[in-house]
């Protein structure tokens, strides 16, 4: 019964190959592939919406929103006019002397309102300038500072998730990605591979020769 059951699967395992890049292609096609923009004319790459970094970045990432685009947002909002950047130097105690370290500043401007700012910019507004900085300004040297300090380490990781947290509704409502395509995609996908995996291991076990009333029971 072994030898025939050995011949069967070695049949199926055959067919199994092509099936799998199938279903692949079927389901790049269908959950993972590209729309085809509608727009012809010529690209200045210039700015196209009001966007923010977060946003596009949620876009190009295919949902994700990634730790570069905390610094995108912060120098977004200078662009915008909402905050100044200027290099400057800080001073830090050592043992016997103190150091002079090049930074950069972020100066929140007082006479542009924040209103019409968008949650996850507003976020990173009170969470670096306001939590991290002064109430009116932030360097970068101490933004790595509080990131590194342990004892505020939970506060900061709780901070960063709220922004990405943010970002990620205010990107969604763009519908720039059909998600809940992506997320059928996936779980199909992740079937067919738990499938494939399975079958992978029957095969393993039934060419270590196993008892036979092991296989039995295997196979139902």
């Amino acid at each position: 019964n072994q030898v025939k059951l050995k011949s069967f699967l070695n049949i199926f395992s055959y067919l199994l190959f092509p099936l799998w890049i199938f279903l692949f292609i079927v389901f790049y096609i269908k959950y993972d592939n590209e729309y085809k923009p509608q727009f012809t004319g010529k690209y200045y790459r210039d700015i196209p919406s009001k966007i923010t970094p977060a946003e596009v970045s949620h876009l190009m990432s295919f949902g994700k929103i990634k730790s570069r685009d905390v610094t995108a947002t912060l120098l977004d909002l200078t662009r915008k006019g909402y905050l100044k950047l200027e290099a400057v130097s800080v001073i830090r105690k050592k043992l016997f002397s103190n150091k002079e370290i090049p930074t950069f500043r972020f100066t929140k401007i007082d006479t542009v309102s924040t209103k019409t700012l968008k949650d996850h910019e507003k976020k990173l507004v009170s969470w670096f300038i306001d939590k991290i900085g002064d109430g009116t300004s932030v360097t970068l040297k101490a933004i790595e500072e509080e990131a590194k300090n342990r004892s505020r380490a939970l506060t900061f990781k709780s901070d960063y998730d709220t922004f990405i947290r943010k970002a990620k509704k205010e990107a969604s409502t763009n519908s720039y990605l059909d998600e809940k395509s992506s997320l059928k995609g996936k779980i199909i996908g992740s079937l067919t591979a738990t499938m494939f995996f399975l079958w992978g291991i029957l095969i393993g076990m039934i060419y270590l020769e196993l008892p036979e009333h092991l296989l039995l029971s295997l196979l139902g």
